[in-house]
């Protein structure tokens, strides 16, 4: 089959390579040229991802050459791609539009969740008016978090205590949302501030039932002992049960029952939701309490779980697509490790167009594989860009060897670049572990 394959990052590195694994033509479209989908592209366009008008005038497009399609990144979805692609006659294995809104929206998400008594929510309220939120936020008599109505990539939420300690400065953020459009929307979210660790939870949906896939955990600060600014995922690692060592088996079952809830819910409202669906939750005292929800693969989390994925990834993307997904796959009992190789600055002021030497055969020969991110390829040389340039994958029985491959394999790239060595270690999850267990009392 052909299949079209949006983005240009890891995440999409990876897609790219299961749909390739089983004889499949991979047409992919990005921003910047990827030398690891370069590689096993059978045609590609360097295009900016959201610039839909553009995309679906492409040849193989254009000519009906495509049967079916995924998208990697949420900003082409927001932009509605996959409803024009659709028109176009092209099946697709992500979320039209206005399904997409659990993530685009935050307003929206939390709309649903209110409606239909979805359990895990939180404490919520919205504003466009910047003279209420400080009356709001003056009368909470709790912590509080600041949220961007739409898309930030990851980088716009801030919590008190965390990145801003004061009522007053939590309020000047939240005043800056609304008259700067910061998320492309002139609105902020005040939620109740949760204390716990995070966790992913992704699934595959067909618009009637889902089927989950293992556990991550993702660690978004840019420093070491989760310190300094959010990012867009530093790495991530997950275990061999699938479950992660402070979850349990029914805090995942209810963390399940939450995703399939909100897919039935948008049905309620007339809305399919087909396509990957990934909740961020956090465990806290009271149980799994959600914190986003969004509409495709995590990046890095997509790598934790298709690096351990078997059956034919392209034949779940068509049943997807029909409305008719089949159980004909399984995840393997392995443990998996990712860290992201970043430029230096990244979080704050990325040094960009620096050049990246990396020894793949290195890195394989040491036992981890590697998904090229957001890099450039000229003349022969990598460089890097604003974002995550480079993912090594460990995988293995064991945490503590998967987690050695990556570190042996991190050895083989050389740069103005940093990588968090911490993530997926065993004293980190420990010192997780134990946190939860104070937390819970």
């Amino acid at each position: 089959m052909n299949v079209l394959l949006v983005g240009g990052g890891a995440r999409e590195h990876i897609i790219g390579e299961k749909i390739v694994k089983d004889n499949n033509s991979l047409y992919t479209i990005m921003s910047n040229l990827n030398p690891g989908l370069k590689r096993i592209s059978k045609e590609f366009l360097i295009e900016n991802e959201t610039n839909v008008e553009n995309i679906i005038k492409w040849d193989p497009i254009k000519n009906n050459k495509i049967d079916i399609a995924i998208i990697g990144p949420e900003a082409p979805l927001e932009k509605g791609i996959i409803n024009q692609l659709e028109n176009l006659g092209i099946k697709c294995a992500s979320p039209i539009k206005e399904a997409a809104q659990i993530e685009t929206s935050k307003r929206f998400m939390r709309y649903i969740m209110d409606k239909y008594k979805i359990p895990g929510n939180v404490k919520n309220a919205y504003f466009d008016d910047f003279y209420k939120i400080r009356e709001y936020i003056q009368k909470l008599e709790y912590e509080f978090v600041v949220k961007p109505v739409g898309l930030t990539g990851g980088k716009g939420v801030k919590v008190q205590g965390d990145h801003f300690k004061t009522k007053e400065e939590g309020i000047k953020y939240a005043e800056s949302i609304i008259l700067d459009g910061i998320g492309g929307s002139k609105g902020v979210l005040i939620e109740e501030k949760l204390v716990g660790e995070e966790y992913t939870l992704q699934a595959f949906s067909d618009g009637n039932k889902i089927f989950p896939m293992p556990l991550v955990q993702d660690f978004k600060r840019a420093f070491e002992n989760d310190e300094g600014p959010n990012t867009g995922g530093m790495g991530s690692y997950s275990m061999n049960n699938h479950l992660l060592p402070f979850i349990k088996k029914d805090d995942y079952e209810f963390s399940v029952n939450i995703l399939g809830k909100i897919v039935d819910s948008l049905k309620k409202e007339g809305i399919t939701y087909k396509g990957v669906i990934y909740g961020q939750f956090m465990i806290t005292k009271n149980g799994p309490k959600v914190i986003e929800i969004n509409a495709r693969f995590g990046d890095p989390e997509a790598m934790n779980v298709l690096s351990i994925f078997e059956g034919n990834f392209v034949e779940i993307l068509e049943q997807i697509a029909d409305g008719n997904l089949k159980n004909n796959f399984r995840f393997l009992n392995k443990s998996t490790v990712v860290k992201y190789v970043v430029p230096v600055g990244y979080g704050t002021n990325p040094k960009s167009n620096s050049e990246i030497i990396i020894d793949e055969n290195g890195i394989l020969n040491n036992g981890s594989k590697v998904y090229y991110g957001s890099v450039n390829m000229k003349d022969g040389k990598l460089y890097t860009t604003h974002s995550r340039s480079i993912a090594l994958v460990g995988i293995d029985d064991d945490i503590e060897k998967a987690e050695k491959k990556v570190e042996n394999g991190l050895k083989y790239v050389k740069g103005e670049i940093y990588a968090r060595h911490d993530i997926g270690r065993i004293d980190t999850i420990n010192k997780k572990v134990e946190r939860m267990k104070m937390i819970r009392g």
